[in-house]
């Protein structure tokens, strides 16, 4: 071998062992990172509110539709006319609609989320919302806001009042609708 040769040689080893030397060893599969748990699914569930007419024939948007009462006090609500206890009373229905987190049909002590619109004349305590609605079942269909989502530290007649406010302003921006009860055309009046 030629000098030459000897040292084409020498050099083609020494680069094939630096490459060999960078050589790394082959990858492992990249798989796809797990996936998380499913949300459970959103559902919408429709609620009504029954309301008077006043004197005038028109709704009656104070706190005498919108009463607060009990113990814990709330605010009762049902998901159909049909189960409020004695439905032909009620001269006009109030729907709209929550948001709840998790599938139908809801289990007692499911929550719900009521978006409520901001007021600028909101009293002294009022919650500005989301307020959380509670389904209890009891009787069948009932769910209820209790009086410390409506207002904190609201007697039960302040937080029917502002109860009675939000509600009617959900009317104005048609976040919420009026269905006829015992009395006919309730969206006109």
């Amino acid at each position: 071998m030629s000098p030459v040769q000897a040292r084409r040689t020498l050099v083609l080893g020494v680069s094939l062992s630096l490459l060999l030397g960078c050589a790394q060893p082959p990858r492992a599969p990249v798989t796809a990172p797990p996936s998380a748990p499913a949300e459970a699914p959103l559902a919408t569930v429709s609620l009504y509110r029954g309301l008077k007419l006043d004197a005038n024939g028109r709704i009656d948007w104070s706190a005498a539709s919108f009463g607060v009462s009990g113990f814990p006090a709330t605010l009762s609500l049902f998901d159909s006319p049909a189960r409020f206890p004695n439905p032909a009373r009620i001269d006009c229905w109030l729907k709209f609609e929550v948001v709840l987190p998790g599938p139908l049909p809801p289990r007692p002590q499911s929550t719900a989320v009521l978006r409520i619109p901001a007021l600028a004349d909101a009293p002294a305590g009022a919650q500005p919302g989301p307020w959380t609605v509670v389904f209890d079942g009891d009787p069948p269909g009932h769910w209820s806001i209790a009086a410390a989502q409506i207002g904190s530290g609201m007697k039960n007649a302040a937080a029917s009042r502002w109860s009675a406010q939000v509600f009617a302003a959900m009317r104005e921006s048609r976040s919420a609708e009026l269905v006829d009860g015992a009395a006919a055309d309730c969206a006109a009046r």
